[in-house]
């Protein structure tokens, strides 16, 4: 990564832990307060702060990727930025943020369970972790995908890029099952193996990457 890709990634990723700072205060607020509607007749939480980070999590870094076409692109290109610059800063801070989701989240489970003795188990929560880091990824790139599709064609093509989302969102919630939010509920429950989940969620973020690469390297700013 050259000087001017590095910038892009330092620009862009405190742009992103700034937004992320506001994000994560509301969302613990949102979070908390759902957790006391879905308390039980008997006063105990039915919904973890996990999995409450987990799924606002997802949605958050499908906005972020949606973002990041159109107004980012022109600003980066604007001020001498290649388009491979663009796309590398851009898709490393989005990696970092991912990261740093991730870690936030653990620090949230860790707390909840000192404080009310719940949780997941250590056996599962190492494998939930990656899980919930190839799905911000996939989630942000999605985002991209579907932003770049209205931005580079026709509007009715990009509502074939959401139809295109959805569906890779869905692969990846039948793979990893019941960890993330099933889709195909047509197809038959399977118990993949953790090994075969990580392939295909790497495989999915490689594809994923390489299209974007592709749609932004000849991508034309609109003034």
């Amino acid at each position: 990564m050259n000087q001017k890709a590095k910038k892009v990634l330092r620009g862009t990723f405190h742009m992103y832990l700034i937004w992320t700072i506001w994000y994560l205060g509301f969302c613990l607020l949102a979070i908390f307060g759902v957790a006391v509607f879905a308390a039980n007749p008997n006063g105990e939480w039915e919904w973890s702060l996990l999995q409450g980070a987990m799924q606002a999590n997802r949605i958050y870094m499908l906005v972020l990727g949606i973002l990041s076409m159109g107004g980012l692109l022109t600003y980066y290109v604007s001020n001498g930025i290649t388009r491979r610059d663009y796309f590398s800063g851009v898709a490393a801070a989005a990696m970092l943020l991912s990261v740093f989701l991730v870690i936030v989240t653990g620090l949230l489970h860790g707390a909840e369970r000192m404080l009310f003795g719940w949780g997941l188990s250590e056996e599962s929560l190492g494998l939930t972790f990656v899980m919930a880091f190839f799905q911000l990824i996939v989630f942000y790139f999605v985002g991209w995908l579907i932003s770049a599709g209205f931005y580079l064609f026709h509007w009715l093509i990009g509502l074939a890029f959401i139809g295109i989302g959805i569906v890779i969102i869905s692969i990846f919630d039948y793979v990893w099952g019941h960890i993330g939010q099933q889709q195909f509920d047509f197809l038959p429950v399977t118990d993949i193996s953790p090994a075969v989940g990580i392939v295909i969620s790497l495989l999915l973020s490689l594809g994923l990457i390489s299209v974007m690469r592709s749609l932004t390297k000849r991508a034309v700013v609109k003034p």
